[in-house]
């Protein structure tokens, strides 16, 4: 019933639009562009496209917030969730970037941390969509956790990196990370939901 009632507060605020810039450290992977496949090299375009133009406020941002009063969650303590979105504003990148065609797609960032004023509770997860809204890149910084990215191909996992590892054969514990956790989330973003992320 809580989190229920935290959805629907939400939905109240997903009106709210606002332009606005916030740092993040992010990496689409460690290998290098010459030695990924064509959809790897594709994605990490893209994604590279949003975080540069993100900087030159290119983008809308639409930002929800969830629990901003450190209510106290069952089991949990304080949680506070931030989303942000980032979407092109095609009129505006139409008169400054005419020479080249609106990048398709948009992003998602959330903070969830689970402590007041605190770093080491604080984990940022990142979702990167294509022009059809499927999920096409997934990145994870999470205390006490290694960083991990996903790379999708019709929302199913074709690349996995985890730490410096980098796996191209997809297993049975890789789907059951991106059916259970990360397609959920993104499923939820899509809706504008606050998603219900404890990936720690």
């Amino acid at each position: 019933q809580e989190d229920c009632a935290m959805k629907k507060n939400l939905l109240a605020l997903c009106a709210a639009t606002t332009i606005a810039v916030l740092p993040c450290v992010t990496s689409a992977g460690p290998a290098k562009p010459a030695e990924d496949p064509p959809r790897i090299i594709e994605i990490r375009s893209l994604y590279q496209q949003f975080m540069k133009d993100r900087e030159q406020a290119f983008m809308m941002t639409d930002r929800y917030e969830s629990n901003t009063r450190q209510l106290q969650i069952p089991a949990r303590g304080p949680v506070t969730y931030r989303i942000t979105v980032w979407r092109y504003d095609e009129t505006i990148w139409e008169q400054l970037n005419s020479d080249r065609p609106v990048p398709k797609g948009w992003l998602a960032q959330m903070v969830y941390s689970d402590c007041s004023d605190c770093t080491d509770g604080r984990a940022t997860y990142e979702f990167l969509f294509d022009e059809k809204n499927n999920l096409i890149f997934f990145y994870q910084s999470a205390p006490k956790s290694m960083e991990r990215r996903y790379y999708f191909t019709a929302e199913k996992p074709v690349r996995v990196v985890e730490g410096k590892e980098i796996v191209d054969t997809i297993n049975a514990e890789h789907r059951s990370v991106s059916d259970g956790m990360i397609l959920r989330a993104a499923y939820e973003l899509k809706r504008a939901y606050m998603p219900d992320i404890f990936m720690k």
